[in-house]
C-alpha cells in the first residue's frame, strides 16, 4: 500500500502543474512610443475608469489607470498570430494570410522592398496597406491613389477616403462603417496623425482581423486583433519572439464617443494602454 499512496501522489501533483493558469505564464510587450503613430499624453477626460488588478498579469506603469480587459480577451479560438485569418474567405484577409505564410523577413522600413519568391516583405504601414489592397481589392486601392495624386499614398490618403465614404452602400470600392460594433474581421482601420504626437509620419494604417470585444460591460472602450507593419510592438504581438518590426499581429484598443459609438482614440498596447490620443479613426470596408 506504501508505493500506491506515493504513486498517487505522485500523480496528484501532475495534475495540480497541469491545471495552472496559462495567463500566469504569458509574456507582454512592454509600452513604448510608437515610431508610425505614437502614444502621447492626453487629458484624464480621455482615459479610460479604473480595473481591478488581475492576479495573471502586471499592472500598468503610470499616473492614470487603464482600462479593464476581458477576461478571455484573445479566446481559446484565436492564439497570436494569423489563425483567424487563414480560416476567413474575404479578399483581404485571403491575401494577409498568403503573406503570413511565405514571409520569411520582415521590417519596418519607409523604403519598400517586396520579394514573394524569397519571402521579403520590408515597408510601412500605408506601404503594406497599398500592396495587401491592390491585391485585394484593386478598385479601393485605385480611389486612394487617385486620392493621392502622387506615388504612393500614405496612412492620411487611407483616413481621407474613407471618411468620405458613404455608410448605407459602397461607392468607388470603399463603405464607411460608422459604429464600432459593425466593424469585422477585413476592414481597414486609419487615422490622421494627432496633432499632440511629435512624428514625421500622416498617421497609421492597419487591417482588422478580429471581431471587436468591449474591454468591460458599459464601458466605452473596445479592443481588436489587428494586422499592420509597425516599428513598434502592440499587445499580444506576433513580432515578439523573436523581437522585429514589419508585418505581424497584435492587440490595440480605441475608445468610443458613448452617444455615436465612433472611435475617438486609440490605445496602441490594448488594454494595458496609459494614454489614449484623442484623433477621429476611421473603419472602411474595401469591396472590391
Amino acid at each position: 500500500m506504501v508505493p500506491a499512496m506515493r504513486l498517487t501522489s505522485f500523480f496528484a501533483g501532475i495534475l495540480l502543474l497541469s491545471i495552472a493558469p496559462v495567463s500566469a505564464m504569458a509574456e507582454r510587450p512592454a509600452a513604448a512610443p510608437s515610431a508610425t503613430a505614437s502614444p502621447a499624453r492626453v487629458s484624464p477626460a480621455t482615459v479610460p475608469p479604473k480595473r481591478a488588478p488581475a492576479a495573471s498579469a502586471p499592472r500598468s506603469s503610470g499616473v492614470l489607470p487603464a482600462p479593464t480587459r476581458p477576461a478571455s480577451r484573445r479566446g481559446a479560438a484565436e492564439p497570436k498570430g494569423a489563425k483567424r485569418t487563414q480560416r476567413a474567405k474575404a479578399p483581404v484577409l485571403s491575401v494577409l494570410a498568403h503573406m503570413d505564410r511565405v514571409v520569411k523577413t520582415t521590417s519596418y522600413v519607409h523604403a519598400t522592398h517586396i520579394d514573394e519568391a524569397e519571402g521579403r516583405f520590408d515597408f510601412d504601414c500605408s506601404a503594406m496597406a497599398a500592396w495587401v489592397l491592390s491585391h485585394a481589392t484593386p478598385l479601393a486601392e485605385q480611389t486612394v491613389l487617385t486620392r493621392n495624386g502622387v506615388g504612393r499614398p500614405v496612412a492620411a490618403n487611407y483616413h481621407d477616403v474613407i471618411a468620405q465614404a458613404p455608410v448605407d452602400h459602397a461607392a468607388a470600392g470603399w463603405q464607411r462603417i460608422a459604429r464600432i460594433e459593425d466593424v469585422r474581421p477585413g476592414d481597414v482601420l486609419a487615422w490622421r496623425r494627432p496633432p499632440s504626437v511629435q512624428s514625421t509620419n500622416t498617421g497609421h494604417v492597419a487591417f482588422v482581423v478580429g471581431t471587436p470585444r468591449r474591454i468591460a460591460p458599459g464601458r466605452n472602450y473596445f479592443e481588436m486583433r489587428v494586422a499592420d507593419s509597425s516599428s513598434v510592438l502592440h499587445a499580444d504581438d506576433s513580432r515578439a519572439k523573436p523581437k522585429r518590426s514589419g508585418f505581424g499581429y497584435g492587440t490595440m484598443s480605441f475608445g468610443i464617443d458613448p452617444k455615436t459609438h465612433r472611435a475617438l482614440s486609440y490605445g496602441w498596447i490594448g488594454g494595458s494602454t496609459v494614454w489614449y490620443p484623442k484623433t477621429p479613426i476611421e473603419f472602411g470596408r474595401p469591396v472590391r
